[in-house]
């Protein structure tokens, strides 16, 4: 039976980092079965792009707050 432990990362020392200058950026994490993400998206004239490529208006939120998101792939299984 294969156990399953516990990783501690912190997003303070990513293993690599996608800086989108004034527009904020990702803070991406390695993890023994999975990946993890911390973007961070600033305001910029009242649009924001997104990290797929694509743009638009956020609906229903001020444009003048900065957006973060915390994101985990899950882990791979062994079928």
């Amino acid at each position: 039976m294969q156990r399953h432990g516990f990783e501690l990362r912190r997003f303070e020392t990513p293993d690599q980092r996608l800086d989108m200058k004034e527009r904020g950026g990702i803070s991406i994490l390695q993890m023994v079965d999975s990946t993890g993400m911390h973007a961070t998206f600033e305001p910029v004239g009242g649009r924001r792009k997104a990290a797929s490529g694509l743009s638009g208006k956020l609906p229903n939120a001020a444009h003048s707050e900065r957006v973060e998101l915390i994101l985990f792939a899950s882990p791979k299984h062994a079928h």
